[in-house]
């Protein structure tokens, strides 16, 4: 499963690890009189079990903490539901501007542990908050984050947030960018605030999200401490912005690991599209609703590598031509780096199988068999001898259906209004 995840993260972008210098701040700062409602309550926890490397491993539940003091209320029936209806979600009050905090046992009283900071928000798509910790489950700390930064004594946090296709009480839409920025950097700003109170560091949040939320995580290494927010948190009641709306207290962060992040919307139906009709992906998978659409989407993608002026770690240029070797080669050394990890760790000969366990929204995990036409390793040495990038990609491509045409801005493209797409992350509250 890890190994599968791992390469079809591959083949939209490479993971991105930025570790950002942040200027030093004592801790015990003094408190803004308004932010006195935010102090952090260690007595109100919940203590769980859960198995770690089959190792019991006690954890201390901090549960949905609401790190701003004016949240904005949220209907009761939000969208998303199995096949595509409704959910009915149980805290209105704060649901989307809270976090579940859970410490192992190694960090009860370690005050400088990093703090493993957690988004959710898949496709741009608001976050409810979740548990991803929970009483009696099995971790895996080769193959889960959550297992992994448990084993290495974290604090891990589970961040909600408001983003797009979020339902307001009142009818708006209070998820409109840039809404989930500012919620993010809330919670940020509660963990400086009450790092004194809280085990972990907050000079050490390490921000880890895929997709939107690896935007959202990119977003939040590169603005931090910038003065554009500091309305948007005033307005929440955000941790640090004083009567006068100065801010008071830092929300940079220490790194972030950014997984295929959507940054650039105006540009991600190119790439998207090239990906997966440069070698036929869409028409093999019958995945292609749209083909002249996707081919004229498509074409434009060599000008745009070209215009960004991108370089392999080797100096060579990254362009349309040279992109499909820089993917494969990223396959194989994810493929390596997973069989290096642990002598456990397998991948199925040509012609075997992988068992790949995924959930879909609204229903439970579910485990399905894929055949291994793709890559070639040879076992004794864990080398990988080959890999057919036209199989992997449909392999790919096979698992997770592939995006519409256009897959994140149709109404910039075609002036489609009705469908899923990311547009809808922009506008005023009023407008869906």
């Amino acid at each position: 499963m890890a190994l599968a995840s791992s390469l079809v993260l591959a083949t939209v972008a490479m993971p991105t690890s930025v570790a950002l210098a942040a200027p030093s701040a004592g801790r015990g700062h003094a408190v803004d009189p308004q932010d006195a409602e935010l102090d952090f309550d260690s007595s109100r926890y919940t203590t769980i079990t859960v198995t770690v490397d089959d190792r019991p491993v006690n954890v201390r539940w901090y549960k949905e903490i609401c790190y701003v003091a004016n949240p904005v209320a949220a209907a009761a029936q939000q969208p998303g539901g199995p096949g595509g209806g409704t959910t009915t979600i149980p805290n209105t009050a704060c649901g989307y501007q809270s976090m579940n905090v859970f410490v192992p046992e190694s960090a009860f009283g370690d005050q400088r542990t990093p703090v493993y900071f957690a988004v959710n928000n898949s496709g741009w798509m608001a976050s409810y908050v979740k548990a991803g910790v929970t009483e009696g489950a099995s971790y895996d700390s080769s193959t889960s984050n959550v297992g992994a930064a448990l084993k290495a004594g974290y604090v891990f946090v589970d961040v909600a947030n408001r983003s797009r296709g979020l339902v307001g009480a009142d009818g708006s839409s209070p998820g409109k960018a840039p809404a989930a920025a500012v919620d993010a950097k809330a919670a940020v700003r509660y963990l400086r605030l009450n790092d004194a109170a809280m085990p972990g560091s907050a000079e050490r949040i390490v921000v880890n999200g895929t997709s939107g939320g690896g935007a959202l995580a990119s977003l939040l290494g590169a603005s931090g401490n910038s003065a554009e927010y500091a309305p948007h948190l005033a307005a929440i009641g955000a941790a640090g912005i004083d009567a006068k709306g100065r801010s008071t207290l830092r929300d940079d962060v220490f790194a972030v690991n950014a997984y295929c992040p959507i940054t650039d919307l105006g540009n991600a139906d190119i790439a998207y599209e090239w990906l997966y009709n440069v070698l036929g992906t869409r028409d093999a998978t019958g995945s292609n609703p749209s083909p002249a659409d996707a081919a004229a989407i498509a074409e434009r993608f060599a000008a745009y590598e070209r215009s960004l002026g991108l370089r392999n770690p080797d100096g060579a240029r990254l362009t349309a031509a040279t992109l499909l070797d820089t993917i494969e080669h990223e396959v194989v050394r994810s493929a390596e780096t997973y069989l290096e990890a642990d002598p456990a760790h397998t991948i199925p000969p040509l012609g075997g199988t992988f068992e790949i366990t995924s959930g879909g929204p609204g229903g439970p995990p579910a485990t399905k068999s894929y055949v291994n036409d793709w890559i070639d390793v040879d076992t004794a040495t864990g080398r990988v001898r080959s890999v057919d990038m036209t199989r992997y990609l449909a392999f790919v491509a096979t698992q997770a259906t592939l995006k519409t045409t256009p897959a994140f801005d149709a109404v910039g493209v075609n002036g489609n209004t009705a469908g899923r797409t990311e547009t809808n992350l922009f506008g005023p509250p009023t407008q869906e």
